[in-house]
């Protein structure tokens, strides 16, 4: 059974993704982004930020095998962050099935301005304490 998890890799990083795990075995995750969480010493808020984790522009398939034993713990992500997670995957993978039938220039242009923004307000921090 897949389900949407964070796990906390001993490298110190934070993946979101899909993830499908049997104890004993290694984690098959899709769809993996990381998660950073950065803290504005100006404003003290928090800014949720989130982008690829695997290198998606060079691989056919957004997904990957992590070995059990560099997994120091899992999470379940809140609603809201959930939320926010799946919709970036949905808008990325609309994106990457315009992008692989048509060039890249040819698909930006195709792209509404309302649709461009909302593409690129997934990738701006956020404020607050709020997930984007």
């Amino acid at each position: 059974m897949e389900a949407v998890q964070i796990l906390r890799l001993n490298t110190g990083e934070d993946v979101i993704a899909y993830s499908h795990h049997e104890p004993g075995e290694d984690y098959y995750v899709l769809q993996p982004m990381a998660v950073m969480i950065k803290f504005d010493n100006k404003t003290g808020t928090q800014h949720v930020i989130m982008d690829h984790w695997l290198p998606t522009t060079i691989i056919e398939f957004n997904e990957t095998v992590i070995k059990e034993d560099a997994v120091l713990a899992t999470m379940q992500p809140n609603k809201d962050f959930l939320k926010y997670y799946n919709d970036a995957v949905e808008k990325l993978n609309k994106l990457k099935v315009t992008s692989s039938n048509e060039d890249v220039n040819e698909s930006s242009e195709r792209m509404s301005s309302n649709e461009m923004t909302e593409l690129l307000e997934l990738f701006d921090p956020v404020g607050s304490n709020q997930i984007h």
